[in-house]
């Protein structure tokens, strides 16, 4: 510590940011973020101390990756029944933490990830099932890929062999059918397209 303050160095909080009716309980008092329709958030600091969480009223739990598209959700798409989570690129330990608790907390809801068609959102949803057995994609499947071919990106041939390779492996079986089309194609989609 003393290392920190010679040289003005601090570590920020992480932020995690979700939109949804969900209560939790802090050093025995109760928080509830029902009434930030808009979106919520706690620091990082907090996840540990977190415990009985709650979340109310929902069925569905959707994990998105693009922070423009977790925007656009919340504000334009989210259903009253659906609590949906800010997820980010790869999760950091404390990310996965939160992710974890949610998962415990939570009874008959499904679980759902968005990520972008391709190897990075693959990859991500694949690490997130360690946490979530259950997961399914949403909007990651041949019909998502074709209802914006116009917006496709193009594989280049080394992208091209390490999505063959991902056929290789088991975990990644749920994806097998919209990378045959990607191979076919030669196509990728980012989910920006759905903005």
């Amino acid at each position: 510590m003393t290392f920190y303050y010679k040289y003005g160095i601090t570590k920020y909080p992480e932020i995690i940011e979700f939109c949804g009716n969900l209560e939790i309980s802090i050093k025995n008092e109760i928080i509830e973020y029902k009434k930030e329709t808009l979106g919520s958030y706690v620091n990082s600091y907090n996840v540990r101390d977190m415990k009985n969480l709650k979340i109310k009223n929902a069925n569905k739990i959707i994990f998105i990756e693009n922070k423009a598209n977790y925007i656009d959700y919340i504000q334009n798409k989210k259903a009253e029944d659906e609590f949906v989570i800010y997820h980010g690129g790869m999760y950091s330990p404390i990310k996965g933490e939160f992710f974890s608790k949610i998962y415990e907390s939570a009874s008959n809801i499904k679980f759902y990830h968005w990520s972008d068609i391709d190897i990075g959102g693959f990859k991500i949803f694949v690490r997130l099932r360690k946490i979530i057995p259950e997961l399914l994609p949403y909007k990651m499947d041949v019909q998502a890929l074709y209802s914006k071919k116009s917006y496709w990106k193009t594989m280049n041939q080394s992208y091209i062999e390490k999505l063959n390779q991902l056929k290789q492996e088991s975990q990644y079986e749920i994806f097998y059918e919209v990378i045959d089309e990607m191979l076919k194609n030669k196509c990728k989609l980012e989910q920006e397209a759905f903005i």
